[in-house]
């Protein structure tokens, strides 16, 4: 589980935070997930709560024994999603990629050729 604490002391560099960690714009609880295939997940699932209000939320929403159902079943999904071709992908991801993303040549020059005629360079 990535928590308040691990992040205030590995990503925040040990710097407290004054409220909950993303109390505005967080909707769940982030896991890391290593597969048997030995590739590494980030997982966000939902708070099990009705709310951010109310007892004590932000050790509540590091109890682990509250997704219990919901780690299971999000990590079945993930192996059963996994995808090879990527690094610590699954299938959903992969395609949403290939069918957005910009390929570098034709989609590069285009990027340039449009930058040049509106900045005028």
């Amino acid at each position: 589980m990535v928590g308040d604490a691990y992040r205030e002391r590995f990503i925040n560099g040990g710097i407290p935070f004054k409220r909950n960690f993303g109390d505005d714009t967080y909707y769940g609880q982030d896991f890391i997930f290593e597969a048997e295939s030995g590739q590494v997940f980030t997982v966000g699932l939902p708070y099990p709560f009705k709310d951010k209000s109310g007892g004590n939320f932000q050790k509540d929403k590091a109890d682990e024994s509250r997704y219990t159902g919901q780690l299971a079943r999000a990590f079945d999904l993930i192996r059963h999603l996994q995808f090879d071709l990527y690094e610590s992908a699954v299938i959903p991801v992969a395609l949403a990629h290939r069918h957005a993303s910009i390929s570098l040549v034709p989609g590069g020059m285009m990027l340039d050729l449009l930058t040049k005629t509106h900045l005028g360079k």
